[in-house]
């Protein structure tokens, strides 16, 4: 059910934790965040932006193919933020024009709408980066009710009002809240030095992964194989521990939901 309900405050992550999300893109996130975070490709980019989509959630729960809420949402977004709207209808488009430049006006980072949008010849080389399911000329109600700042799901995946949401063609990601977000960034970098050791000392991946039992001819070269494989082994247990820890605090924000 869709209430009355406004909410003004909201946990929010480090701004520099969110611009450090957005040097990557969103496909070694999601594998970093065990592949769970992901929305579904019903919603993709209709925008022109360039680079990733990097910002914090502000939550709009919609009644479908109404767009009050999301109108009031608009005047409390703040520079940063990516409005992420649940509540979409197939007939009829949430958003259009006039509010996407409103948007731009306030340096949000961008729009993810769970359903059709239209004015889609305004969004050729606009700059901010707008998600929606497709278009439709079908206006929306203006009547309500809505809530803002809820935990919402939006185009399959859970998202908390503060989450980190990160975006490019591939599509929309949830990085989850602070301390989430702090470990995912810390098994990213942990796997950007992985790559990086492998390219410096000329390892091969099937080597890395496990040698096959026809390589024990050399026994220098074993040896020397075995330590690199030894000390990626390594680093890779210390980026799984680091996953499952993000698992169990990622686990523990649920209960906000209730």
């Amino acid at each position: 059910s869709v209430g009355f309900r406004i909410f003004t405050q909201r946990p929010l992550p480090d701004p520099e934790l969110v611009r450090a999300y957005g040097a990557f893109a969103t496909a070694p996130v999601a594998d970093a965040m065990h592949r769970m975070c992901a929305m579904t490709p019903d919603v993709r980019l209709l925008s022109d932006p360039v680079g990733t989509m990097s910002g914090v959630a502000l939550t709009v729960k919609a009644r479908p193919g109404d767009s009050l809420m999301i109108h009031k949402a608009l005047n409390m977004a703040e520079e940063g933020d990516v409005l992420i709207v649940s509540g979409g209808e197939s007939g009829r488009s949430l958003m259009g024009e006039l509010m996407f430049r409103y948007a731009a006006s306030k340096k949000l980072a961008g729009i993810v709408v769970d359903g059709p949008i239209r004015d889609a010849d305004c969004l050729r080389g606009f700059p901010l980066p707008v998600y929606a399911s497709g278009f439709t000329p079908g206006g929306p109600y203006r009547e309500g009710p809505g809530e803002i700042n809820v935990p919402v799901v939006c185009c399959g995946q859970s998202v908390e009002p503060g989450d980190i949401i990160l975006g490019d063609l591939d599509g929309v990601i949830v990085g989850g809240g602070l301390l989430g977000g702090l470990l995912v960034l810390a098994l990213l970098h942990a796997l950007a030095d992985v790559l990086h050791g492998l390219a410096e000392s000329g390892a091969d991946l099937r080597e890395v992964l496990g040698p096959e039992d026809d390589q024990d001819d050399d026994k220098d070269d074993d040896e020397l194989g075995n330590a690199k494989t030894k000390n990626f082994h390594n680093a890779y247990l210390l980026i799984g521990a680091v996953a499952c820890l993000h698992c169990l605090l990622r686990f523990a924000e649920y209960p906000r939901t209730l």
